[in-house]
Order: C-alpha cells, then structure tokens, then sequence
C-alpha cells in the first residue's frame, strides 16, 4: 500500500498532500474540462460559478484571478484523486482568499474528496462565512505550554499561529476620539478618513493600491495606511460592525492577492484598533501594515497599475516614469530629456 501512495505522490497529475498558496496551474485546455464534466457529480456542474468560468473561457486562456486559479488547482486536486489511493490533504491559507461563491464551490469539492480522504482546511476565522462549512476554531492558546492551537467548540476556523515572545509582547493600540495621531504623513506612513456611508467599499476600493505604492516605494521599510485619521492627524475613527470588519479582511485579503509578482498574504496585517468615545457605535482605526521590501522590480494592482509612495502621498505611475524607476533601480543612468 505504501508503495502505491508513493508512486500517485511522483505523478506530475497525480494528488497532492497541500494546496498553498503555491499552488500554481496552466490553463485549462478542452481536454481537461471535458474529464472533468464526465467525473464530478450533476450537482457540481450545474454550480453557477463552474459555469460562469467555463463559458467565459477563463479557464482556457490562463488569464485569470488569484480566485480562479486556486479554483483551478481544487478541480485538479479532485481529478487526480478520482483513481487514486486515498491520502490525506492539507489545505492551508488559500480559502480566505476566494469570494463567496468560489470559496462555496471549492467546498463542494473538497467535500467530495473528504468521502474517501482526510481533508484538513486552514483558514482564517472570517473566511468561514463565505465557506459555509461548520468549522473547528483553533484559536491563538495563551497557556505556560505555549501550544500553537488547542480544540473549542466555536464553529469557525482561524489560522494557526505559532506563539513567539515578539507576538505575546504585541498589544492592540486604543485611541481616544478627536486626540492628535502620534505620527505625520511620510513614506512609512498614509492617514485617510473615511466620507460616505460605505466603509467597506472605501476602504476595499483603494487598499491594494496603496499596498502597492509601499512596495513600490524603493525603501526597504514597514508601512501603515491607517483608515480613521485626518489629514490634520485628527483621530475620528471609522464606525464598523464585527460583520464589516470581517467583510474587509475578506476583501483586502482578495484583492492583495491579485497584485503582481504575487506577494506572500501572510506578511500582511490587518488590524482594527479600538477608538474610545461616547457615541452608540463601536468605531476603529483601520491599519493595512505591508512588509518591507526591497527589489528591482516594481508591483502592480490585478488592474495591471503601478502606483508608488512618496513622501506627498499615492502617486500612479506613467508608462514614462515606471521606466524611469525601473531604470533607477537598476543603477542604469536615465537619458537627459
């Protein structure tokens, strides 16, 4: 039997034992779609989502979303365990990045594989809602036996975490409404206040490309764009409900993961810092933290745009000025104009 487990593992079609954020597929070509419609169950085929993707021709150009190709890689995953041995898959990471609809007919599929193997999904606890599955929480477990995760009863799922003396250190900053914010605008650091009465939509709208105007700004430095703040570096906080919170994790998460190269979403910190005040509503500073990094490359949003940090704000490049950067940081000298 071993034998057996082995020799599906080396297959290049053959099943994996993780689907990560590597995850990694070509495209479709006719030959797999139609092995795929002749495998999966009338119920999986008649998904809007599957159908959506299929007439499009998505899945045939190759061009397309971080959510369809980790879609992509599920329809696969199921395939190559059709005639396989039975063997256990980890899924880590890659749920909370789908939209609802994806993530639903993702967890159709893996359902499926999970009648004859262990599956084993690792995901962030706001991605349950749009996974629809009733989920183990492993929540982050503070005892003197520092342990990485322990069982409870709430049927949802969240990432573990390894427990380092660095994250026990971190505390979640409070602020208090109307007082000045300790820092000014710079290359490290964007303030926005958010106008309208859609917060998630504010923030989701631009999030990823500010991501980028960091990553871009050709300083090896930690950034913070933080939602609730002034210009005038007046804390006035952003009213969020648990609900809209975690529809922007959601959002954010999906549309970081779109920007070119790919960066590693789990460099990126999301956090909702409380704001003291007397009002009704519960209110937050939102703060998007991107690492730091230093290359000669420049990122784009899925949109294909360049956007940059400088120490007046977002500027988006022009086709000029991303060759002028390039250039730059290749240390090539740029013609006089």
């Amino acid at each position: 039997m071993s034998q057996e487990l082995l020799a599906a593992v080396r297959r290049k079609s053959g099943p994996r034992l993780l689907l990560d954020e590597r995850i990694g597929n070509g495209p479709f070509t006719k030959r797999d779609i139609a092995a795929f419609e002749s495998t999966a169950p009338p119920e999986i085929l008649r998904n809007e989502f599957w159908d959506e993707m299929h007439r499009s021709g998505w899945l045939e150009s190759g061009a397309h979303s971080a959510s369809v190709g980790i879609m992509s890689g599920v329809v696969r995953e199921f395939m190559a365990r059709v005639p396989a041995a039975p063997l256990p898959l980890l899924v880590d990471g890659i749920i909370g990045q789908l939209d609802s609809r994806a993530a639903r007919f993702c967890a159709d599929l893996l359902q499926l594989i999970g009648r004859t193997s262990q599956v084993i999904v690792v995901t962030s606890s706001y991605a349950g809602q749009s996974f629809g599955k009733e989920l183990i929480r492993l929540p982050r477990h503070a005892s003197p036996l520092r342990a990485m995760a322990y069982y409870a009863k709430t049927a949802s799922f969240t990432s573990l975490r390894l427990q380092t003396r660095k994250r026990s250190r971190e505390r979640m900053k409070t602020f208090k409404l109307g007082e000045t914010f300790p820092t000014q605008e710079s290359r490290a650091c964007e303030l926005k206040e958010v106008k309208g009465q859609n917060p998630v939509g504010s923030i989701g709208q631009v999030a990823d490309q500010y991501v980028v105007a960091f990553l871009n700004a050709g300083v090896e430095q930690t950034g913070s764009i933080l939602w609730g703040v002034t210009d005038a570096r007046t804390v006035v906080g952003v009213p969020l409900t648990d609900a809209q919170c975690d529809e922007i994790r959601r959002v954010v998460v999906g549309r970081v993961g779109n920007i070119k190269p790919p960066l590693a979403l789990t460099t990126l910190s999301i956090k909702f810092h409380p704001v003291a005040s007397d009002g009704p509503s519960p209110l937050y500073v939102a703060e998007v933290k991107v690492p730091a990094v230093q290359g000669t490359y420049l990122y784009a949003t899925g949109s294909e745009e360049g956007y940059v940090k400088t120490d007046a704000g977002k500027k988006k490049l022009t086709i000029m000025q991303i060759q002028q950067e390039l250039l730059q940081r290749r240390g090539v000298g740029i013609p006089a104009a």
